[in-house]
């Protein structure tokens, strides 16, 4: 994090050292202050994605020389195709040398001339004269298209000689530079179409550059934008038909061969019982199903846990996803089932999970599968560079985690998915489990899936809307002990509230009062609490009049029955509070809230108008001043 502020504070330096130079004055003016912003952003990006692995510098130098490039030829992209900004050519290019040769400089500081460059090796590759002719025929076909839509029909002037000439030159510059010409071996899609898409990039960045800083205002930029826009989407859907296609063929006769282990002795005892544990018996059986040792280790010792007996017709192992399935099972007639199908693929997971609970046993278990989202993640990044990664992944968060969740969007969306590859957190996964009478045993990460094992509960949850959207709506204990439902920006994963409880009884709570290690909050949460982005919707609450702007936190039951008996009378005198009084008080641990809190509320028995103002001024000043934020 410092070494990105310190870049940030060079470039700012720069620009500042620069336009005194060019202009004499400080203050920046006109075209330069509009910029300043822009060349800001444009800067840090590169600078964050260009950081340099070590400080080698073989390594530093070519990342510096990246930067240079993507950052000046940025700039003139938005220089080029903007009216704003006249400014001269040398400025833009003294303000992108001078912070990228500092921090190259600044290298040496930290380079270990005995630490020897270790590169990976790369894939062989060959030349394909089929790709580079390919791409040179949507190169003509997208200028032809281009120049119809500019001048309304397709003719010969003398000024397409110099665009054309310009673009093939670039087209082969880019194209050279990426080596999207040669075909690399063992490689899957995403490092095929990788090079193709850096090269489209790169010969947008190159075209401004050469356009702005070569002054080539007489040729028209519908045109030659346009050519290059058009040739970008053709190349890259072409080629990734093709990629496709090739993959569908390369993998149309492989299989997976099914072994089973038929060697493991079946004896059960006269009676249908167990023999002395349920591994003697049971084991046996899942041996034909199961084929890692792991897991199947992980079954018998949680199972034994339960010190509960069970006869062999009561075990089922399934790998299903439909609810027509379970039609043929007897209600309550299993000890352990086994549904080994991914919930990632299950179409309505809660019907699904109460379904299979109502064929389980009182205190007997699911043994189900997941993967959760952080190795989904994982192991998308590990598929693909890291450029091709940084641009997938917004439209990735938008299609598997927004669309989902929108009431409307969401039944298209599982229309066409039936409910297959779904992005589930931990949490989420959890969630459901406690929300549909279960509770969670244990799990294990087994080859990127958790497999998890959960108790049959006497009761499922009598929550009719259990929180999914952007929007959540929270039970908590309000005035005089009225539950009433507090509105929030979502911080944690779905259906996250379900498993508090657990939570606490596992992990306890620190210090400040907080879950310990609380997986449920999300990354973008994190950032919401810290800005109180989350608590907006509770403005709504304080029009409604369900809390006074001044007050204690809201507080789920649950975390409302930690508190002391004393305490808890005293909260219920009075309405909620949209700014705590823990932000005047600053307490540092969790015994400090109650004494805060305790003190608060004794106040405002006395004088209710004058203690809320005087702890909204001290929290102002404590938020503005002194940056109090939410844990």
């Amino acid at each position: 994090m410092l070494y990105h502020l310190f870049n940030i504070f060079v470039s700012a330096l720069a620009y500042f050292g620069v336009f005194y130079f060019h202009s004499g004055y400080i203050y920046l003016h006109n075209s330069y202050s509009l910029f300043f912003p822009i060349y800001l952003a444009v800067s840090f990006l590169f600078s964050i994605y260009f950081t340099p692995k070590n400080y080698v510098l073989k390594d530093r130098t070519q990342s510096t020389i990246l930067q240079f490039i993507f950052t000046i030829f940025s700039l003139s992209l938005v220089v080029s195709l903007s009216d704003y900004f006249n400014i001269p050519r040398y400025f833009i290019f003294l303000v992108v040398v001078v912070p990228v040769a500092i921090r190259w400089l600044m290298g040496f500081y930290h380079h270990d001339p005995n630490k020897i460059d270790q590169g990976l090796n790369s894939a062989r590759s060959n030349f394909q004269f089929k790709r580079l002719s390919t791409s040179f025929i949507l190169l003509i076909l997208a200028f032809i298209i281009a120049l119809y839509f500019k001048t309304g029909r397709i003719g010969y002037y003398i000024w397409l000689e110099k665009i054309v000439l310009l673009l093939i030159g670039l087209w082969w510059v880019s194209s050279h530079v990426t080596r999207k010409f040669y075909a690399l071996n063992d490689q899957n899609i995403y490092y095929k179409i990788a090079p193709i898409i850096k090269s489209q990039a790169l010969f947008l960045l190159f075209s401004p550059g050469i356009y702005y800083f070569f002054k080539l205002d007489f040729l028209s930029r519908q045109l030659f934008f346009g050519t290059i826009g058009v040739f970008s989407l053709f190349e890259t859907t072409v080629f990734l038909i093709l990629f496709m296609n090739r993959k569908s063929k390369s993998n149309l006769y492989t299989y997976e061969p099914y072994i089973m282990d038929q060697n493991i002795p079946f004896i059960p005892d006269a009676n249908g019982k167990v023999i002395q544990s349920f591994a003697k018996s049971c084991l046996s059986k899942m041996h034909h199903f199961i084929k890692d040792e792991r897991l199947i280790r992980f079954i018998d010792n949680t199972y034994k846990c339960t010190q509960k007996e069970c006869n062999l017709d009561s075990f089922l192992y399934l790998t299903t996803k439909k609810l027509e399935n379970f039609q043929g099972i007897k209600d309550e007639s299993q000890c352990i089932l086994v549904n080994i199908t991914s919930i990632n693929n299950i179409l309505s997971i809660n019907p699904f999970l109460l379904t299979m609970r109502q064929k389980i046993q009182s205190d007997g278990v699911l043994v189900g599968s997941f993967s959760p989202m952080e190795e989904d993640y994982k192991r998308l990044r590990d598929k693909m560079p890291r450029f091709l990664y940084t641009l997938i992944i917004p439209l990735h968060f938008l299609l598997y985690r927004i669309f989902p969740k929108i009431p409307i969007i969401s039944i298209v969306y599982d229309f066409i998915t039936q409910g297959r590859g779904r992005f589930l957190s931990k949490a989420e996964v959890y969630g459901r489990l406690s929300y549909c009478g279960f509770k969670l045993m244990d799990s294990i990460m087994i080859d990127h899936k958790l497999f998890f094992i959960a108790q049959r509960k006497e009761s499922i949850s009598t929550e009719p809307n259990p929180s999914f959207g952007p929007l959540v709506k929270l039970k908590r204990v309000g005035y005089e002990n009225e539950i009433v439902t507090i509105y929030k920006f979502r911080t944690m994963h779905p259906y996250s509230e379900f498993i508090q409880k657990d939570l606490f009884d596992k992990n306890s709570l620190t210090v400040t009062g907080k879950f310990k290690d609380d997986f449920r909050i999300t990354s973008w949460g994190k950032v919401f609490r810290k800005l109180w982005i989350d608590e907006l919707p509770q403005i709504y609450n304080w029009l409604r009049g369900d809390i006074s702007l001044i007050g204690v936190r809201a507080l789920s039951q649950h975390y409302f029955s930690l508190y002391p008996k004393d305490l808890q009378k005293l909260r219920v005198q009075f309405k909620p509070g949209l700014i705590p009084p823990y932000y005047a008080d600053m307490p540092k641990n969790f015994d400090e809230i109650i004494l805060s809190e305790k003190r608060y509320l004794n106040k405002k028995i006395q004088s209710g108008f004058l203690t809320d103002l005087i702890y909204f001024l001290n929290a102002l000043n404590n938020i503005v001043f002194k940056g109090a934020r939410s844990q």
